[in-house]
């Protein structure tokens, strides 16, 4: 009952056993309690200085308990006054504890990376410890992570959903590069114009550039959840739905009649707005080569120009 005015568990005990008797040592109090002499008399000064004892000037002194029904009153009126004092400050600390969260979610969801060098070990950072995804946006000029550094980056513990930039037709080994680094269950797309660099981990953060300063090099910011994350996560789904598959092998191609894998290369990066000669250039074949293969695979579908024969692709789930 006394705990919640300050006093403990044996001080309750000593006062109980002196209101039942006239008054007593700490001698007679340890006897009579089973409790040694030195923690009846810690407790005996404690409960003295709270006024629930008075102690006589007598040799041995001898303790006697307060009127409860005066002494206990005046001290929890004493509470009371130190809670409502307590109240009146509760305010200022809330004010003071949501003042400093604000500035410690700021430091916390946004982080700036600066440096070419510093960059690129962020980005395998978070390759490193990504969990269970990995989404990014790649597009040309290559900073931190290069084409070549594809393989470098695949953790077969990790999905990847990857959505290419049409820019990256401009290197004669993308395609290769890219064959040599994807694992057999990443996803990976092209899109004509994707808005900017991006990779985002398990959902939960993201990295996209910034600036590129020719005296302090590359920068970036790191985005740790908060709404700024949801709507990147969102972006990244949006330009993932509006892009096209990327068939890199025979385990994607369709069963039974229809394209082979190479044509459905063609039509796939034909579809994403590269060039014939692009598309030659990346698939190491001639011009020629592949408007001969668009023309046989409109003849097959029974078309007369390529825009009926990408609808046709994607009414009959060739891509």
């Amino acid at each position: 009952m006394l705990k919640i005015l300050g006093v403990g568990e044996t001080g309750e005990r000593i006062y109980r056993t002196l209101l039942g008797v006239a008054s007593a040592t700490a001698g007679e109090l340890a006897e009579l309690m089973s409790t040694r002499l030195d923690v009846v008399e810690r407790e005996v000064t404690a409960l003295t200085a709270l006024g629930l004892v008075s102690a006589g000037d007598a040799k041995p002194r001898r303790f006697s308990a307060a009127p409860p029904d005066v002494t206990l009153e005046s001290l929890v009126l004493r509470r009371q006054a130190e809670l409502a004092e307590v109240r009146g400050e509760l305010a200022g600390l809330a004010r003071t504890y949501r003042d400093a969260r604000r500035v410690q979610s700021s430091d916390e969801v946004i982080e700036i990376v600066v440096g070419a060098e510093a960059l690129t070990e962020r980005v395998l950072h978070m390759n490193r410890t990504a969990r269970f995804q990995h989404l990014g946006f790649v597009k040309p000029p290559f900073q931190a992570i290069g084409l070549e550094d594809t393989e470098a980056l695949t953790n077969p513990e990790v999905a990847y959903r990857t959505v290419f930039d049409r820019e990256v037709m401009a290197y004669p080994d993308f395609l290769r590069a890219l064959r040599a680094g994807v694992g057999p269950d990443d996803q990976v797309r092209l899109h004509p114009a994707l808005p900017m660099k991006m990779v985002i981990t398990d959902r939960s953060t993201a990295l996209l550039p910034l600036v590129n300063d020719p005296a302090a090099g590359p920068s970036a910011v790191v985005v740790r959840g908060g709404g700024l994350l949801d709507a990147l996560v969102a972006l990244f789904d949006h330009y993932w739905a509006a892009s096209v598959p990327l068939p890199l092998d025979d385990r994607e191609a369709a069963a039974g009649p229809g394209p082979s894998p190479d044509d459905l290369r063609i039509l796939t990066l034909l579809l994403a707005g590269a060039t014939d000669a692009a598309v030659a250039r990346q698939l190491d074949v001639s011009v020629r080569t592949v408007q001969r293969r668009v023309t046989e695979m409109m003849a097959e579908a029974g078309v007369s120009t390529r825009i009926q024969l990408g609808w046709h692709a994607a009414r009959n789930g060739w891509l």
